[in-house]
């Protein structure tokens, strides 16, 4: 496998460096050692599945009339899917799940939503990372971000502990305490940082935030050069990052939640063989990634939370796609099973008319889920 270089390893990380500020920021010292990830070892992956993933694409009842009479193309589509049980088809290009869940080590939350959604990604995306219903509470502030901001992710003395592979600042990760900000990555990225602490800390005198801001992001390039993608992952961007994940657990890098991106799901046209792209690049990545952390005995240690911010009309247009809708599921991996309370849960397919257009009722309070990771894994 070829591998990144520096450079496109730490743009790959959003320049996570993306997640510089985005995350509650501890001063960085090098010169300690850097602490093993067993004292605590439980650690959690987010995956949002951007724009809004087919629930009924990705699970879909095979005898419910309502849903066949809306969407016949689709459910055509999935009716050579796999048996799921009680009278559920997945969706076959998500067979690599199969094979996952036998073990124990995949599950299913069905119809995953929150009440009165409004269809918009802006809205929903902020509801799902800040964890507020629209209008409840301020929405600066991530629901990872003010564990952090409690010191509720620390590993030792370090409070540096989350990241995220994307290119602009997260929510999810924005605290009370420091907010986040982006730096798009230049080949001199690294230099150039080095010149302005060292050169400009006079101008900074009265700026402490700034100064440390920037020696947290220079160390933290130190911290995370040498990680390379480990070898055997699909060539993709979701499997390269999942190698880096890999790489960074097999060296005992102190993180404890990472924040990935996959998409886009926003399929308003040719809707099939575009998910089923994506399902298929899913599948393959969360199994390897899975087989790999189960070979090290850190299967176990590991959560993996894949969501998205809404799913789909019942209805398909006639562009061969779906527009914004309302509950999807949500898939829940990992060694160790947390969602007692959601397994086995059998879909609840409760349908409402909204703006005219029949939609699916949530069944399950995305808040239960984040509280359930929380609760039970991260704190």
């Amino acid at each position: 496998m070829n591998k990144l270089n520096r450079r496109k390893f730490l743009f790959s990380l959003g320049v996570g460096l993306g997640v510089i500020g985005i995350h509650r920021l501890g001063y960085f010292n090098l010169r300690k050692t850097i602490p093993d990830l067993s004292v605590n070892g439980k650690r959690l992956i987010i995956i949002h599945l951007k724009g809004g993933n087919d629930g009924l694409f990705t699970l879909a009842p095979r005898n419910n009339d309502t849903i066949i009479t809306h969407r016949r193309t689709l459910m055509r589509e999935i009716q050579n899917g796999i048996d799921w049980g009680n009278d559920l088809i997945l969706n076959k290009e998500l067979k690599d799940f199969v094979d996952l869940a036998q073990k124990g080590w995949f599950s299913i939350i069905p119809n995953v939503g929150y009440p009165n959604p409004t269809g918009s990604h802006f809205v929903s995306e902020r509801v799902w990372a800040s964890g507020y219903l629209p209008g409840e509470k301020s929405t600066t502030t991530g629901w990872i971000g003010r564990l952090i901001d409690e010191n509720k992710l620390v590993i030792n003395d370090y409070n540096q502990t989350a990241i995220s592979f994307t290119n602009d600042k997260q929510l999810i990760y924005a605290g009370k305490i420091n907010q986040g900000k982006n730096w798009n990555w230049n080949p001199n990225f690294e230099s150039e940082l080095k010149y302005m602490i060292n050169n400009n800390s006079n101008r900074f005198n009265n700026h402490d935030v700034v100064l440390k801001e920037l020696k947290n992001s220079y160390e933290l390039i130190q911290l995370l050069k040498d990680v390379e993608p480990y070898p055997g992952y699909p060539k993709t961007g979701l499997g390269n990052n999942l190698a880096i994940i890999r790489s960074i657990i097999g060296n005992n890098k102190p993180f404890k939640v990472f924040h990935l991106v996959h998409g886009s799901y926003d399929t308003h046209q040719w809707q099939a063989p575009r998910l089923n792209q994506l399902y298929n690049e899913l599948g393959q990545c969360l199994k390897t990634f899975a087989y790999d952390l189960d070979k090290m005995d850190e299967w176990n240690n590991t959560q993996v939370l894949i969501y998205s911010e809404f799913g789909r009309t019942i209805n398909e247009n006639s562009n061969g796609g779906t527009d914004h809708g309302t509950a999807g599921p949500v898939f829940a991996l990992g060694g160790e099973q947390i969602y007692t309370s959601f397994i086995n849960l059998e879909p609840i397919y409760e349908i409402y008319n909204r703006y005219n257009t029949p939609m699916l009722k949530h069944q399950v309070d995305f808040r239960d889920v984040f509280n359930t990771v929380m609760n039970e894994w991260l704190i």
